[in-house]
């Protein structure tokens, strides 16, 4: 979507192409990010090479909210190792309304 801002330069929104995994309730981050990962892993070598040839950035992003019992963020070994296989940021943001 292209307009303009009020300071008449051009307003780009950046391309987003967001996958999301939610459950409710879940209190494990590791097997979550594990089903993200199994939708990802079998394209990883697609998703890298338009990543890298469209010049874009990608990255994970991970929101919690805690309501009650304070979930397990710990990942395994493998999990991380899945991750880093795309080489790319990987977000953490918990937030406590308990």
């Amino acid at each position: 979507m292209q307009g303009f801002v009020p300071s008449g330069k051009p307003n780009e929104l950046p391309p987003a192409w967001p996958l999301e995994v939610c459950h409710v309730p879940s209190g494990d981050l590791n097997a979550t990010v594990i089903e993200l990962l199994n939708l990802l892993l079998p394209n990883s070598e697609i998703i890298m090479d338009f990543v890298s040839s469209g010049g874009f950035s990608a990255g994970f992003d991970t929101s919690i909210i805690v309501f009650d019992e304070k979930p397990d963020l710990s990942l395994s070994g493998e999990t991380l190792r899945n991750l880093s296989a795309f080489g790319y940021s990987w977000y953490l943001a918990v937030q406590d309304v308990s």
